[in-house]
C-alpha cells in the first residue's frame, strides 16, 4: 500500500517544497523539507533531493555552520550523489565561515570542476592573497563563459587588479585594466588600482565618478544620508561583510572606526575598540597613535605625553617605534618642552643622523641658551656617522656644507675652512665651495685666501652664452612696456648699409606739478594731531553768551526791561 501511494505523496511534497522555493520563503521550505513523510515514502531513509534542498535553504538563511554540519553528517547524500554535485555547497560554507584553506582543499578534490566551482575558487584564491592565480583564473572564465553574470566577473577581476597594485606591489603587471568600467563597484576598483600605480589625480577623478554613480542609484532611497560618515562606517560592520574583505581591508576599517569614535568624542567606545585593536593588531603602531590622540583630545596634551612616555603598548618588539617617538616630540614641542624633545630625537638611533632630524635638532638647539655647542657636536657626529656608513656623496656634501655655514655664522672660520677643504677633495670643481673657502680664509688668513683665489676659473669660463635674438623675441611676453619703448625708438632709427643705428632721443624731465592749494612758506600747526581741547591755544567755548535771558521772550522785550 505504501508503495502504491508514494508517487502521489511524493508529488504533493515536491509541489509544496517548490512553491516555497519559488517565492524565496526558505524558512517554510526548510520546514517542508524536514517533514517526516519523506522518510516514510523512502522506507526509513531521507530523500536526497529534499536533503539537498534543506542544505541550500540553510545557506540562503546564512546558517552556514548548520549547513556544513548537515552536509558532512549525511551519508545518504554521499551514497546517492557523486561528491562533485555537493562539493560547491560544502566549499561555499567553508568559504563563508572563513575556513578559506579548507575550502580550497575541498574544491581541489574535484578533477573537472564546473563553472560555479571555478568562480568560487577564484574568490578563494583572492581571499588567500594569491592575486596572480586568481587573476589568471578570472581571465580564463571570461574567455570560456558568457552569461548574465558577466558584469559581476568584470567587477571581481577589477578588484583583483586593484589588489595586485595595492597589496602585492606588482605595479608594472599591466598598464590598463583591459575593459571599460561602468558600475560604481568597477569604478571604485579602478580608483584603487590607480592609487596602487601612484596616479593620485586620476584616482581622485575616478573615485568621485564612482560616488556620483552610486548616488544616482540611491537617489530615490528614503535614507538620503547614505554617505554620512557614521552611517558609512556602520555599513562596514554589517553581518556577512567580513567574509568579503581581505584581512588588510578589515584592519583599515577597524582603524577608521576608532578614528571616527575619537573625532565624534565617543570616548568609551573608542577606548573599548582600541583595547581590542592593540590586542589583535600588535604588528601595527596605529592603535597606539590613535590612543595618544584620543587621550590628548579628552584630557589634554600633557596626559598624552604621559601615556607615550610611561605606558607599555602591546606592540611586537620587531615593530619600528620611530613614528611613536616623533609623535611624542610633536606633543612636547607643543607644550614648549624643547629640551626633552631634543632628548627624544637624540635617542632615535640611526634616524637621528638623517638630514631632516639633524636640521630639526640644530634649529631646536639654536633656540636654547648655550645650545650652539650641542648643535656643533651633533653636526660633527652626523658627518662622522655618514662617513662610516658610506652614505651617498650628495648627503655627506650637504651636511658638510651646512656645517661650514653654521661655523661661519658662529664666528668659527677655521672650522668652516677645514670642512670646505674636505668637500673639495671629492668635489674639486665646485666653484661655490671654492668661493666660500676663500671667504672663510679671508677672515683669518688673507695670504691663503689669495693663493686659493688663483684656482678660480676665469670670467670667460664662467660666462654664459646669451641669445640676444631669442631674448628680443620673448620680450613681448616678459616685458611688454620695454617692447613699446623699443618700437618708439625704432621709428626714429636710421638704417645704414651695414648696420642699423638707433638715435637716442633725450627725454625732457617734467617738473612735478604744484598742488592747487599750495601756499609758499606755509608752516603747518605742530599741534594739529592733538584733539582741540588738548591744544595750548584752546580757550574753551563761549557758552555764556546766551546767559542773562538774552533772546528770551518776544522781540524788543529785553530792551524795554533794561
Amino acid at each position: 500500500k505504501m508503495a502504491a501511494q508514494s508517487p502521489t505523496n511524493m508529488t504533493v511534497l515536491y509541489g509544496e517544497l517548490n512553491k516555497f522555493i519559488n517565492v524565496s520563503d526558505y524558512k517554510q521550505a526548510l520546514k517542508a523539507a524536514n517533514k517526516s513523510e519523506w522518510i516514510e515514502i523512502n522506507e526509513g531513509k531521507e530523500d536526497t533531493e529534499a536533503m539537498h534542498c534543506k542544505a541550500v535553504c540553510m545557506m540562503q538563511m546564512s546558517q552556514f555552520a548548520e549547513a556544513l554540519k548537515f552536509i558532512e553528517g549525511a551519508p545518504e547524500i554521499k551514497d546517492a550523489y557523486p561528491f562533485s554535485l555537493l562539493v560547491f555547497e560544502k566549499a561555499y560554507c567553508q568559504y563563508r565561515l572563513l575556513q578559506t584553506e579548507d575550502a580550497l582543499d575541498t574544491i581541489n578534490q574535484v578533477k573537472s570542476p564546473d563553472l560555479r566551482l571555478l568562480e568560487l575558487k577564484a574568490q578563494v584564491l583572492y581571499k588567500l592573497g594569491q592575486y596572480s592565480a586568481s587573476l589568471a583564473l578570472y581571465k580564463n572564465l571570461i574567455k570560456e563563459f558568457s552569461d548574465e553574470f558577466e558584469e559581476e566577473r568584470m567587477t571581481n577581476i577589477s578588484a583583483v587588479h586593484a589588489a595586485l597594485s595595492a597589496f602585492d606591489g606588482k605595479i608594472g603587471l599591466q598598464t590598463e585594466l583591459g575593459f571599460k568600467v561602468e558600475s560604481y563597484e568597477q569604478l571604485y576598483n579602478k580608483g584603487c588600482w590607480l592609487l596602487g600605480h601612484n596616479r593620485v589625480v586620476e584616482a581622485q577623478k575616478v573615485l568621485v565618478q564612482a560616488e556620483e554613480v552610486c548616488r544616482g542609484l540611491y537617489v530615490d532611497d528614503p535614507d538620503q544620508n547614505v554617505f554620512d560618515s557614521r552611517k558609512k562606517m556602520k555599513a562596514t560592520i554589517a553581518p556577512g561583510l567580513e567574509n568579503k574583505l581581505v584581512p588588510f581591508q578589515k584592519k583599515k576599517i577597524d582603524f577608521n572606526r576608532a578614528l571616527l569614535f575619537m573625532y565624534s568624542n565617543q570616548w568609551e567606545a573608542c577606548r573599548k575598540l582600541l583595547k581590542s585593536l592593540q590586542r589583535d593588531h600588535n604588528d601595527s603602531i596605529v592603535p597606539c597613535l590613535i590612543q595618544a590622540a584620543q587621550i590628548g583630545r579628552e584630557k589634554g596634551s600633557s596626559k598624552a605625553v604621559e601615556y607615550l612616555q610611561h605606558s607599555d603598548p602591546d606592540i611586537s618588539p620587531e615593530i619600528d617605534l620611530t613614528d611613536v617617538k616623533l609623535c611624542l616630540v610633536q606633543l612636547l614641542l607643543g607644550l614648549g618642552n624643547l629640551e626633552e624633545a631634543c632628548l627624544v630625537l637624540e635617542a632615535l638611533g640611526d634616524v637621528t643622523y638623517t638630514p631632516a632630524v639633524v636640521s630639526c635638532l640644530v634649529s631646536l638647539y639654536n633656540a636654547q641658551r648655550g645650545g650652539e655647542v650641542k648643535a656643533a657636536r651633533l653636526i660633527e657626529r652626523a658627518i662622522e656617522w655618514h662617513k662610516n656608513n658610506k652614505s651617498p656623496a650628495p648627503i655627506l656634501s650637504s651636511l658638510m656644507w651646512e656645517s661650514s655655514e653654521f661655523a661661519l655664522k658662529h664666528n668659527n672660520p677655521k672650522s668652516a675652512a677645514g670642512t670646505l677643504e674636505e668637500i673639495l677633495r671629492f668635489e674639486p670643481k665646485n666653484v661655490k665651495v671654492l668661493a666660500k673657502l676663500i671667504f672663510a680664509y679671508s677672515m683669518f688668513n688673507q695670504t691663503k685666501a689669495h693663493q686659493i683665489s688663483e684656482n678660480l676659473p676665469s670670467l670667460s669660463d664662467l660666462s654664459v652664452h646669451v641669445d640676444v635674438d631669442d631674448l628680443e623675441r620673448n620680450a613681448s611676453r616678459l616685458a611688454p612696456r620695454y617692447v613699446k619703448k623699443q618700437k618708439d625708438k625704432d621709428v626714429d632709427a636710421k638704417d645704414s648699409s651695414s648696420n642699423t643705428e638707433i638715435i637716442k632721443k633725450k627725454r625732457k624731465k617734467k617738473k612735478n606739478p604744484v598742488p592747487k592749494d599750495f601756499r609758499e612758506n606755509y608752516h603747518a600747526d605742530d599741534e594739529r594731531w592733538l584733539p582741540l581741547r588738548e591744544r595750548s591755544y584752546y580757550k574753551g567755548r563761549r557758552k555764556d553768551r546766551k546767559k542773562g535771558g538774552v533772546g528770551k521772550g518776544t522781540q524788543g522785550t529785553h530792551m524795554g526791561a533794561s
